[in-house]
């Protein structure tokens, strides 16, 4: 090779070609490599538990509703739970809110697919995080891994009218079967806004009879917790519905 392709391996850069071209050449080379693990990270199917690296500054507070709730409770339980987390952010500020997928809603007849909908697509997530900081699901996974520490399964006390109101919240045993169940291994699994590669550390029914501020202390008390999934958790009413944080929040939601 002349002086001018000497540093060049072929066959990328054959006889006459600049060195300007081979470095051209290389550039867009290493480009392509860099950018291509990034890619494959982009779904969060693929994360494998041990990979993510969880921020240390960060808990999370995860939650759902029952599978068969439409659009519009889905939305109002969303009301339930950012108030619940900026109650626990004036505790302690690391706790920020995690959004479940949308799944599929038996009102929906359009064709596109009903699975792991981020809220992105109904909502400006940017205003959303003017009330309390909130990420998508798939953003939960990337940066925690597949992996919650706890899981809550609200149930319901047995109440009937005339009984005395007096609001409650207990561990106890699970009133009907849950939708989530123990591996060999010890983990639970179960449905989390469709993604099944989502394992669970430690699983507790709980029952409640009240308002959502039922589950500050009950999460607080546990200081080593990290991350925590809520599920059933339109079985907690509004904590003083149409006062000002219910508006406060609401205001926040637009499409």
């Amino acid at each position: 090779p002349d002086q001018s392709t000497k540093h060049c391996r072929r066959p990328v850069c054959s006889r006459g070609v600049t060195t300007m071209l081979c470095a051209l050449v290389w550039s867009v080379i290493i480009l392509v490599l860099v950018a291509e693990p990034s890619a494959q990270g982009s779904h969060p199917e693929q994360i494998v538990v041990g990979k993510a690296k969880p921020r240390p500054e960060r808990k999370y507070f995860i939650y759902d509703v029952n599978p068969g709730e439409g659009f519009n409770l889905r939305r109002d339980v969303y009301l339930r739970a950012a108030n619940t987390v900026k109650r626990l952010r004036e505790k302690d500020p690391a706790w920020i809110l995690v959004l479940p997928a949308w799944p599929h809603s038996y009102h929906w007849k359009s064709d596109f697919t009903q699975e792991k909908i981020p809220w992105r697509q109904f909502f400006d997530v940017e205003k959303l995080n003017e009330y309390v900081p909130v990420m998508e699901f798939e953003d939960y996974l990337r940066e925690h891994g597949p992996y919650i520490q706890q899981l809550y399964y609200l149930q319901n006390f047995p109440w009937k009218n005339g009984d005395e109101w007096n609001e409650r919240i207990s561990p106890a045993a699970c009133t009907d079967q849950p939708r989530y169940y123990q591996q060999d291994k010890g983990y639970w699994l179960g449905h989390f806004s469709g993604y099944n590669e989502v394992i669970v550390d430690k699983f507790q029914c709980v029952s409640v009879l009240g308002t959502a501020t039922l589950l500050d202390d009950f999460i607080l008390q546990n200081h080593d917790l990290i991350s925590v999934f809520v599920d059933r958790l339109e079985s907690l009413l509004h904590f003083r519905f149409g006062e000002t944080e219910y508006w406060a929040v609401s205001i926040s939601i637009t499409y």
